[in-house]
């Protein structure tokens, strides 16, 4: 998935939760919980961007072999 898109959903959700909070009149410890968990996912997403940037960089993906292997018949 796009990691962009996959940002813009974490902040839909978040606002959808901000919104169910309101009119179910969640306590601040509901909304605290809910809270976090949302940004423990965001932050699993963002680590995930970054390790997927850092092992491919842009324009560079095509040539990037695992340490040790060789696409060579002759290894």
């Amino acid at each position: 998935m796009n990691p962009k898109l996959e940002i813009q959903i974490i902040l839909e959700v978040a606002t959808s939760i901000t919104d169910l909070a309101n009119k179910e009149g969640w306590s601040e410890e509901e909304l605290a919980k809910a809270v976090n968990l949302l940004h423990s996912e965001l932050e699993k997403t963002i680590n995930s961007i970054t390790i997927s940037n850092v092992l491919h960089p842009k324009g560079d993906s095509s040539n990037i072999e695992p340490s040790g292997i060789s696409e060579s018949p002759n290894n």
